[in-house]
């Protein structure tokens, strides 16, 4: 027989849809009539009343009284953890700003510690041999890996970084770790 749900006029529309579907499917019946289900329920017109309950709620437009905001719960949680990290980046006391060059042959260390006699810590020097030496993808920047805080790079690389006696404007290494041998250059650092 019928299912007393969907049979109940005052359920939205679209629930009855949904109630037919499972009902088809539970019998096993042929795709062609499933298919037909569908576009009846693509193109039915529902109310917007309709539309609305048939989202969960965390999905469905926040209401404040007689007030409908035109957001989600969920678009909501987004953008205040989008405006939480971007905060966290730009208002950090301790970061730094460095460009490296990467190398992971057998002789690494000695072609790094040539390469910095010949930087001899210009930043333009530097940034035109990690454009064609090295083995980062940031060497389509010129090394660059832009802002970052301590605690996120290699523990050997951020520690040689934030290290108050190797200055900024200079370049330090080489340094290894599980990635390979760096030269680095310290471009802006803040460490209060």
């Amino acid at each position: 027989g019928t299912s007393k749900l969907a049979d109940e006029n005052h359920y939205p529309r679209l629930i009855q849809h949904s109630l037919c579907l499972a009902r088809l499917s539970m019998t096993k019946a042929c795709s062609l009539n499933a298919f037909l289900l569908l576009i009846v329920m693509a193109t039915g017109n529902y109310t917007d009343e309709e539309s609305a309950l048939a989202k969960p709620w965390y999905v469905r437009d926040i209401e404040i009284g007689e007030v409908k905001l035109p957001i989600s719960p969920v678009t909501a949680l987004a953008l205040a953890y989008g405006i939480f990290c971007m905060c966290q980046i730009f208002t950090d006391k301790v970061f730094a700003e460095a460009s490296h060059i990467l190398l992971t042959k057998e002789n690494s260390e000695e072609i790094l510690k040539q390469m910095q006699s010949k930087i001899n810590n210009d930043p333009a020097k530097f940034a035109s041999l990690a454009s064609k030496h090295s083995e980062c993808p940031s060497k389509q920047h010129g090394g660059s890996l832009g802002k970052f805080k301590q605690g996120v790079m290699a523990p050997p690389f951020d520690h040689a970084v934030f290290n108050k006696s190797n200055p900024v404007g200079t370049t330090i290494g080489p340094i290894q770790t599980h990635f390979g041998w760096h030269l680095i250059f310290i471009h802006k650092r803040r460490l209060e």
